[in-house]
């Protein structure tokens, strides 16, 4: 994805467990939508997970930033 043109992609270089998005999501939501670069409000998902399933770096790591880590919403929004 980044070779064909996108400024970052968040995934997770292995299998997640199936309850990850659903902790992730909206923390990473909350950030984002508040102006929060994109390494911040993947660290606040991240963290996210982590409280609601334990500290496991499996799950409270598995949403890796690949690309630019200073991308902010207001960034992508046409004037």
């Amino acid at each position: 994805l980044l070779d064909r043109g996108s400024a970052a992609v968040i995934a997770s270089p292995w299998p997640l467990d199936s309850r990850v998005p659903s902790h992730w999501l909206p923390a990473f939501l909350a950030e984002w939508e508040a102006g929060a670069a994109l390494i911040d409000a993947n660290a606040a998902g991240n963290r996210a997970v982590s409280a609601q399933m334990g500290n496991e770096p499996r799950d409270a790591l598995a949403m890796t930033l690949y690309g630019n880590p200073f991308l902010r919403r207001v960034d992508l929004v046409d004037p």
